[in-house]
This record gives C-alpha cells, sequence and structure tokens, in this order.
C-alpha cells in the first residue's frame, strides 16, 4: 500500500516546476503584439497626416496634380512596407502559437499517466531532461550543442533556441 502511495504521479507538481516552458513563447507573443501594435499606431498617424495635407493643398489648390499623385504614391509604399512588417509579425505570431501547442500538449501527456512506474513516464521524464539540458547549454553559451541536441532528440519546440541564436 505504501508503494503505491508514493509512485503516484502528481501532474500539478511538475506544471509547477515547469511553468518557465510555457512563459517564454507567452512573453515573446506580448512583445510580438507590441511590435505589430506600434507600426500600426506609426504608420496610421503618418498616413492620416500626409493624407490630410493632400486633401488640404489639393482643396485650396496649392498642390498640382503631380505633387497629389507623388503623396498617393508615398502613401500606397507606406502601406505596403506595413503589410511587410505585420506579415512577418503574423508569421512570428504563428510560429509562437505552435510552439506553445507543442508545450502544452508535452505537458498535458502527464495526465494520462497515473504512476511513476508507467513507461509512458520514464520516455516524458527522458524528453523533459534533454529539454532542460538543451536549456542549460543554451544559458551558458553552447549554443551549437543545444541546438544539435534539440535537433538530435526532436524536442525543437520544446526548447528556445531560435530565441537564444537570434542575436547572432
Amino acid at each position: 500500500m505504501a508503494d503505491h502511495i508514493t509512485s503516484k504521479l502528481n501532474p500539478d507538481s511538475h506544471l509547477i516546476l515547469d511553468q518557465p516552458l510555457l512563459r517564454l513563447p507567452f512573453e515573446l507573443l506580448r512583445k510580438n503584439f507590441k511590435v505589430a501594435h506600434l507600426n500600426v499606431e506609426k504608420e496610421s498617424t503618418a498616413l492620416k497626416s500626409t493624407l490630410r495635407e493632400t486633401a488640404n493643398a489639393s482643396l485650396n489648390a496649392n498642390a498640382s496634380p503631380d505633387d497629389v499623385l507623388k503623396n498617393v504614391d508615398s502613401m500606397i509604399a507606406r502601406m505596403r512596407g506595413l503589410k511587410r512588417k505585420l506579415t512577418s509579425c503574423s508569421e512570428e505570431e504563428n510560429r509562437l502559437h505552435q510552439q506553445s501547442q507543442s508545450r502544452i500538449r508535452h505537458l498535458g501527456e502527464l495526465y494520462g499517466m497515473q504512476s511513476l512506474d508507467d513507461v509512458k513516464y520514464e520516455e516524458w521524464s527522458r524528453t523533459r531532461l534533454d529539454r532542460l539540458l538543451v536549456d542549460y547549454l543554451l544559458r551558458y553559451g553552447y549554443k551549437e550543442s543545444a541546438a544539435e541536441l534539440a535537433q538530435e532528440k526532436g524536442i525543437g519546440e520544446l526548447v528556445d533556441v531560435e530565441t537564444f541564436c537570434a542575436d547572432e
């Protein structure tokens, strides 16, 4: 009876220890949203200003049709630039959502296990150890080794190699 109690798996205690697994993608999503929001605000302010100036100048006959056309072309170019920036933000957001889903799925596997003696728990623990090793290597500057280990073990979405290697 006592042996059964000691080998019972408590997934909640694991989740407390693995909070950082979900924290970084969440923070990166917030940062990505702020970047997108800033770009939209900046470009919309500039666009409104240019549009107002162009409209006033054309109504007051202070601008030639060529000047108005140049301003419209400039606004279109700004909007295309904004579209490129927002597309990049969208791709990053999708990547982060996919990464978060993989991490949630990984943590959710714990709830399908009843015991620490379960073969699935042993496999899950090995993945967790590999993840922790990659994290350790990244934090201490062994980025290439961390990337190779993550690739070899197939845990790329469970670790933050891209975040640590983005500086290079």
